[in-house]
């Protein structure tokens, strides 16, 4: 019974990662002294996109956190699959398990960076001087929370 609800665990995680890796993880929004138009740039696991670009600027990259949430949540369901094949048998084979910790190590290590990054960006966001002529804005999306569920999950 308990490795039917460790798999089911392992697959809501792999879920929730993979979900969360096309989910915003940030918002960038920037208001143009020159011409007071709204620019934002929305991150993801796969990549970063700018609503208005701007003429001459280069397009913002990301580095895609996607595959490895996606390493991840794959490793985590072969590891709910072997799991649920050996919920009846008798003893306790530590291959399932094993794959299954190491998926949520993958999980958990990878959502840390990605909430590192986060916290860094918000802190060196509010602790830059800014002055009256530019006026930015920062927003926590919905990948973000849904990447932090998963972490709590592989905890």
């Amino acid at each position: 019974m308990l490795r039917l609800v460790a798999a089911g665990l392992l697959v809501v995680m792999a879920v929730l990662a993979f979900g969360g890796s096309f989910g915003t993880y940030t918002t960038w929004s920037y208001v143009s002294a020159v011409d007071n138009r709204v620019i934002s740039t929305t991150y993801n696991g796969w990549w970063a996109a700018t609503d208005q670009p701007v003429e001459g600027a280069s397009e913002p990259t990301a580095v895609p956190d996607g595959i490895l949430l996606t390493i991840g949540a794959l490793l985590a369901v072969v590891a709910a699959v072997m799991l649920t094949l050996t919920a009846r048998r008798a003893g306790d084979p530590p291959g399932p398990r094993l794959v299954g910790v190491t998926s949520a190590a993958f999980l958990l290590g990878t959502i840390c960076l990605i909430w590192l990054g986060q916290i860094i960006s918000l802190r060196d966001y509010s602790s830059t001087e800014r002055n009256d002529t530019y006026q930015y804005t920062l927003s926590v999306g919905l990948g973000s929370w849904l990447l932090l569920v998963a972490g709590v999950i592989a905890l």
